[in-house]
């Protein structure tokens, strides 16, 4: 049987895929994050 995830070899790990053959097409990727700091280090942000 193959393996249905092309970007993954037979132990997990992560391998090169060749999509020389794929259309090129427009994507478009968002990312958001969140960033915890405590009051005393936001104060010596913002003051530079």
């Amino acid at each position: 049987m193959s393996n249905p995830l092309t970007h993954f070899n037979e132990e997990g790990r992560a391998r090169m895929v060749d999509v020389g053959a794929k259309n090129i097409t427009e994507r478009v990727a968002v990312a958001t994050g969140k960033v915890h700091l405590q009051p005393e280090t936001m104060r010596l942000i913002k003051e530079g």
